[in-house]
């Protein structure tokens, strides 16, 4: 599709402890996590634009361009809304946007309608990471997509699914993914961009039980005299502490 880009999620580190591990285990590794991947702040900084060049398919007309912020698990509400801005037949309107911020992946950019500037905004492009961006064609990432109506971002916003490994249906949330890749691959209706958003949200789940996994072998590699271990006859060592 047209300016849609896909972005890998990115997880912060936990900053746990060896300590903190001894005494925690793996499911504070997991708490701490969801602790550092907090939500990230709606936009504030306005995005400028500037018209020129030759070459865009976008249509004539007076229009208006706001963002959002997209981290591993959701999307921020829009902000950042542009002065109203015109351009002519084959101009390019470069819009300038603030860095993506720490806990953030890229920015999604929405716009309105030609010559509506004022009314419902769309979503234009996906997986910005710059801070310029060319709109240079006509159609938009999914101009069915209004946009968000609330703050989606940080693990928190899932962390029922993340901790699902604790109880004991733990597997129900490999179900629950194997459902959603069925829902999408034998071409059932779904939104486009909720379809997105539920895809990049289930590939945070497992990055996250990925550095998780990461940070406790670290952990326990890198403190390797500070665990008793005994030896079987054969050679196995066993550990004589059990962590949570």
């Amino acid at each position: 599709m047209p300016n849609d880009t896909y972005v890998a999620p990115v997880i912060q580190p936990s900053g746990t402890t060896f300590a903190q591990f001894q005494a925690g285990g793996y499911s504070l590794l997991i708490d701490n996590l969801i602790a550092a991947n907090g939500a990230v702040a709606n936009p504030t900084v306005s995005a400028t634009v500037s018209v020129g060049g030759t070459g865009g398919t976008l249509a004539a007309g007076t229009y208006q361009v706001a963002y959002s912020f997209r981290d591993a698990f959701g999307e921020t509400l829009v902000g950042g809304q542009s002065a109203t801005f015109t351009i002519t037949a084959g101009q390019i309107a470069t819009v300038t946007l603030p860095a993506v911020p720490v806990g953030a992946d890229e920015i999604w950019l929405y716009v309105s309608a030609a010559g509506n500037p004022t009314g419902p905004l769309s979503l234009y492009a996906t997986g910005i990471t710059a801070t310029t961006f060319a709109m240079s064609l006509a159609a938009g990432s999914d101009p069915s997509a209004s946009v968000p109506t609330a703050n989606t971002t940080g693990a928190a916003s899932v962390a029922d699914k993340i901790r699902s490994y604790r109880g004991s249906s733990g597997d129900q949330v490999i179900k629950s993914y194997s459902a959603f890749l069925s829902t999408l691959l034998r071409g059932s209706a779904i939104l486009r961009k909720e379809g997105r958003l539920a895809a990049q949200q289930w590939a945070a789940i497992f990055a996250l039980w990925a550095q998780a996994a990461k940070e406790a072998a670290s952990l326990v590699l890198l403190n390797p005299g500070t665990l008793a271990y005994k030896y079987l006859p054969v050679g196995h060592p066993v550990t004589v502490r059990s962590w949570p």
